[in-house]
C-alpha cells in the first residue's frame, strides 16, 4: 500500500496534509450539520465541498428546490441554501424588529436611522456645528458644512461643469445642478392660485377642482364642500365628519386628521425647529 493511502478506504494522495484532511473530514466520528437540499434525500456531510459533490454526483440532473427565508413575515426565496442563509443572518438575526416611520410607513433596521428619518417630517435639526452653531436635519449635509471650516488646502472641491461655482460636497453639487441647471418648472393653474410642481399634479388637480365637461361635482351630505373626484370627496368626510385620525406622532401618540396638522403639533409641542 502507498505511503499517502487511507487506511480505511484505500484512496491514495499526493500528499500527507490532503490524506490528513480527508481522514479528518470522510472518516473521524462528528456531528454532520449539512444537510442535501434536495427534500427526501437525507444525506448529510461535514463540510460544504463534500455537500455540493454530492449533489454533483446524485441530483445533478434534478432541479433544485427553491428555498425559502424561514423568517415570520418574509416572502423571498432563493436558489441557494447559502444564500438564504446569509439573508437570514443580515435581515433577521442581527435585528429582528423593524422600527416603521408612523408618518410615511417606511421601515428602518435601527431606531438611530428611523430617528434621523423623522427629522425630515418634523423639521428637526439634530447636527449643530460647534463653530458657527449652524443646525443640519442630516448628518451627510452637517458634515459636508463641516469641511467649509477646513484650511483649503485640505478641502476636496467638485466644481460644477456649467458655471464657477465650487463645492466641499458632491451632494451639495448634485442639488446646485438640479435647482440652478435642471429648469425646473413649476405648473400654475389657469383656474386658481394653486402652484403644482409636476404636470401629473397639475392635471389630478384641475381633475379634481375645475372639470369644465358635463361632470357633475359631487356634494357632501354634511356640508357645502364639493368636488369632482370621489376619493377626495371620501376623504373629506372621513377627515372632517367621521373622525378619522391617522397621522400620529411619534414622540407623544397625538393623533391628527392632515400631516401638516401634525407638524405643526410637534414643532409647537416638542419644541421642534425648522
Amino acid at each position: 500500500m502507498a505511503k499517502n493511502s487511507c487506511q480505511t478506504c484505500n484512496r491514495e494522495f499526493a500528499r500527507t496534509t490532503h490524506l490528513q484532511e480527508h481522514v479528518t473530514r470522510m472518516h473521524t466520528p462528528r456531528e454532520r450539520q449539512r444537510p442535501c437540499p434536495f427534500a427526501g434525500c437525507g444525506k448529510s456531510f461535514h463540510e460544504k465541498v463534500d455537500v455540493a459533490r454530492h449533489v454533483k454526483s446524485m441530483h445533478n440532473t434534478c432541479p433544485r428546490p427553491p428555498v425559502p427565508c424561514t423568517f415570520t413575515g418574509c416572502a423571498k426565496i432563493f436558489k441557494h441554501e447559502s444564500t438564504a442563509f446569509h439573508h437570514f443572518q443580515k435581515e433577521h438575526v442581527s435585528n429582528p424588529v423593524r422600527f416603521g416611520c408612523t408618518l410615511c410607513g417606511k421601515e428602518f433596521r435601527e431606531k438611530p436611522n428611523l430617528e434621523n428619518h423623522i427629522a425630515i417630517h418634523t423639521g428637526e435639526k439634530n447636527y449643530k456645528c460647534s463653530i458657527c452653531s449652524r443646525s443640519y436635519r442630516h448628518q451627510s449635509n452637517f458634515r459636508a458644512h463641516q469641511k467649509t471650516h477646513l484650511d483649503k488646502s485640505a478641502r476636496k472641491i467638485f466644481k460644477c461643469a456649467l458655471c464657477s461655482r465650487n463645492f466641499v460636497a458632491k451632494s451639495t453639487l448634485a442639488r446646485h445642478m438640479k435647482d440652478i441647471h435642471g429648469n425646473p418648472v413649476n405648473y400654475e393653474c389657469p383656474s386658481c392660485p394653486k402652484i403644482l410642481t409636476t404636470p401629473a399634479g397639475l392635471k389630478s388637480h384641475m381633475v379634481s377642482n375645475h372639470r369644465t365637461d358635463d361632470v357633475p361635482r359631487l356634494s357632501c351630505d354634511k356640508c357645502q364642500h364639493t368636488t369632482f373626484s370621489r376619493s377626495n370627496l371620501q376623504q373629506h368626510v372621513k377627515r372632517v365628519h367621521d373622525g378619522v385620525k391617522k397621522k400620529e406622532c411619534y414622540f407623544c401618540g397625538t393623533k391628527f386628521f392632515t400631516f401638516t396638522e401634525l407638524v405643526n403639533h410637534c414643532r409647537k409641542i416638542h419644541t421642534l425647529k425648522t
